[in-house]
């Protein structure tokens, strides 16, 4: 699981901008996700093996934001 976490640095554009470019989210599934992670501190954004998230946790790093596979 790809888990985005919450800071105080992002702009909720960004976040949900970089949601649709890098996971390929359309534009109400990133906006869902960037509501969660606001207001619950974090959110699953992509379910699969590791192998398969740490190119995505890598992308979405590169870009400044917090996410982990758990």
């Amino acid at each position: 699981m790809l888990v985005l976490h919450n800071d105080d640095v992002h702009t909720f554009n960004y976040v949900t901008d970089c949601l649709i470019e890098v996971c390929g989210h359309d534009m109400l599934q990133a906006e869902q996700c960037t509501w969660l992670v606001h207001f619950k501190g974090k959110c699953d954004i992509l379910r699969g093996g590791y192998a398969k998230l740490l190119p995505y946790r890598r992308a979405m790093a590169d870009k400044g934001l917090k996410v982990t596979i758990d």
